[in-house]
Order: C-alpha cells, then sequence, then structure tokens
C-alpha cells in the first residue's frame, strides 16, 4: 500500500482547490510491521464504520482489536 497507491494525485490536489473546500493530506503511514501466527482475515477489504465503537467491535470479532490501538496511538513523529 505505501508504494502502489498515488496516495497525492496531482489532480485530486486541483478538485480540492477548485471548490474551496481543504481537506487533510492523503497519506498512508506504516503503524505496524512483524508475523503474526497466523491470518486473522480470509480477504482483504475495506470496510468503513461511522464511529470508533463499531471498528473496535468489528476488530474485535477477529481477535485483533490491538491494532486500532496501534493506529489510534501512532505519533510519526517517532
Amino acid at each position: 500500500m505505501l508504494h502502489r497507491i498515488k496516495w497525492n494525485d496531482e489532480e485530486e490536489e486541483e478538485k480540492e482547490g477548485q471548490d474551496g473546500i481543504s481537506k487533510e493530506p492523503n497519506e498512508c503511514l506504516l503503524v505496524w510491521e512483524g508475523e503474526t501466527k497466523k491470518p486473522a482475515f480470509k480477504t482483504f477489504r475495506f470496510k468503513q464504520c461511522a464511529t470508533e465503537l463499531l471498528v473496535i467491535n468489528f476488530l474485535e470479532k477477529f481477535g485483533v482489536a490491538q491494532y486500532w490501538d496501534f493506529a489510534k496511538n501512532f505519533n510519526p513523529e517517532h
């Protein structure tokens, strides 16, 4: 994901300027790297959750709620 996606596409930046809406930078940061004993998910899919509680509940079903903690507490300056 860090190398295959154009996170800040020039076309998207132009659209943001036209409508006057300021958006946060679109980027992908490596939060955790390592190995697990077994895969937690059968497939890789995007899941939208409207609240933090829904995210935590979803991840708890797969036994990986700690992934949310990693992302939530991540500080790119360290």
